[in-house]
């Protein structure tokens, strides 16, 4: 029998075994395995957001409506300011906010009927 090389290891696969560890059954789509190639985040971390959404922790209808790896790798910066609450980290390289334009603190005390200023 020849040998054969151990076939490498791909993001695509990690999601589903961290998936898999974590007790969800996941079937996968071409479309998920191309979301994860073209997703920067860390396959932990796009598992970690499946799985919130899939509890219904985070994400609201419209991840759960459509609850897929594909729908889940592009909310990632979402997930990761939902995960750390309303002050989330501008990435490096990122403008962050600028003059004139709202929070979210803003924006939630116009919903509320409050105002408040932008800085």
């Amino acid at each position: 029998m020849p040998l054969r090389a151990a076939p490498k290891p791909n993001r695509y696969g990690e999601v589903l075994d961290a998936l898999k560890a974590k007790g969800i059954a996941y079937q996968g789509t071409s479309r998920d395995a191309k979301a994860v190639k073209d997703c920067a985040a860390a396959p932990a971390l796009i598992a970690e957001a499946y799985a919130a959404a899939a509890a219904g922790e985070w994400g609201g209808s419209v991840v759960l409506d459509n609850l897929s790896i594909w729908a889940v790798c592009p909310r990632i910066a979402a997930y990761l300011a939902w995960k750390g609450g309303v002050r989330a980290q501008v990435p490096r390289g990122g403008r962050g906010r600028q003059p004139g334009e709202l929070s979210l603190e803003d924006l939630k005390a116009m919903a509320s009927g409050g105002r408040r200023a932008a800085t």
